[in-house]
């Protein structure tokens, strides 16, 4: 499962990105957030790095949802599993 606890008192967006007008793979968090509370840029880092995790799991919860063929207890289990298969 989703450890959603170590995202608790992030920085409340939207967030900017100030780089040189080149797209990168990467940023240094510290140039990605404002100055903030060590609490808050651990939290905020940890969103951050898990983006793309949650943005997969996201975009199949609604494919699943999408799924006009199958029964709503079909879906939250299909939605369960995945979220089962993420947290391995």
């Amino acid at each position: 499962m989703i450890d959603t606890d170590k995202y608790e008192g992030h920085t409340e967006g939207p967030w900017t990105v100030i780089g040189n007008g080149e797209i990168e793979a990467h940023y240094n968090i510290a140039q990605v957030l404002p100055f903030v509370s060590p609490e808050a840029f651990d939290a905020t880092a940890n969103l951050i790095a898990d983006a793309p995790l949650l943005l997969e799991f996201y975009k199949e919860v609604k494919r699943i949802m999408d799924i006009d063929e199958i029964l709503e207890t079909s879906r939250v289990e299909l939605i369960w599993i995945k979220l089962l298969e993420m947290s391995e």
